[in-house]
């Protein structure tokens, strides 16, 4: 069974490009909608298979809802009612994470990955866990775990991309992408992380082209455009990048934005200079 030192590490000892573009803008997924509240507790049943029926089906409904607190007490009532405990177990491990409680989820995955050590499922948490509490070094063995257990390869390939990316190893990342590609062509997250990747590394014609598609389909989300101006100030253009900043923002966020996109670019331009070398670990 995997132990999971306490999530606390952070990663990034100061503001840098890297440092300060990836925490805003690698996305984990993590977030939920708005909060649907689940029932206070499990409708009076006579039996232990039904009360863990619906409380499965409960919990997911709050999971999905953004009710988080709510998902985690129904969770434990499945396991209680001795509901299938592989789904329980990933179905707590969830909710924690979403709910910030890293501790705890990283013990619901481990317990699932005790229950099935096969199972792709529980390394795909355990990384999200793990990249989470900034331990990209750690989630990398999880994800690539993942993908020799089968499953989901986009996934699992996705996760491998943000892992190298949080190393700075932009390169093996954006192989880690394109490869995530092959199996899932459409797959916005994937070119959403692979644009940002290239971003990063300084490739900014190369990650407009898979973000502009993005911000502009009919099912562009306010991340799609702001990781769209996020790029357009990094790369100089910030008259692009508060036109597409102001279709979400205010004015006082989109100069705020802007501000810090031109702070990051000249700190970026100093370090390619080798005046302020970016911090890693």
């Amino acid at each position: 069974m995997p132990h999971v030192p306490p999530i606390s590490a952070p990663l990034f000892g100061r503001s840098t490009r890297r440092g300060a573009a990836l925490a805003l803008v690698l996305a984990l997924g993590l977030a939920g909608c708005a909060a649907e509240p689940a029932p206070d507790r499990v409708p009076e049943l006579t039996s232990n298979a039904e009360k863990a029926r619906v409380s499965q089906q409960l919990a997911e409904t709050a999971r999905k809802g953004g009710d988080y607190a709510g998902a985690i007490d129904l969770y434990r009532k499945m396991l209680e009612a001795g509901g299938d405990p592989l789904i329980a177990h990933l179905g707590l491990a969830d909710s924690l994470l979403a709910a910030g409680v890293l501790d705890k989820a990283a013990e619901e995955y481990t317990a699932a990955i005790a229950i099935a050590p096969n199972k792709p499922e529980p390394e795909l948490g355990l990384g999200r866990l793990l990249l989470a509490g900034h331990r990209p070094a750690e989630a990398l063995t999880a994800f690539d775990a993942a993908l020799n257990k089968g499953g989901s390869r986009a996934a699992a390939l996705n996760g491998r991309g943000l892992a190298l990316d949080w190393q700075n190893d932009h390169a093996a990342a954006q192989q880690a992408y394109r490869d995530g590609l092959k199996d899932a062509p459409q797959d916005r997250v994937l070119h959403s992380n692979y644009g940002l990747s290239l971003a990063l590394s300084g490739d900014y014609d190369g990650a407009l082209s898979q973000l502009v598609p993005l911000a502009q389909d009919a099912q562009a989300t306010v991340r799609n455009r702001q990781n769209l101006a996020l790029v357009l100030g990094l790369k100089g253009d910030t008259e692009a990048a508060r036109l597409v900043a102001q279709q979400d923002l205010g004015p006082d966020a989109v100069e705020s934005n802007l501000k810090f996109y031109e702070a990051v670019r000249i700190a970026s331009s100093g370090a390619a200079a080798g005046t302020t070398p970016p911090a890693r670990e």
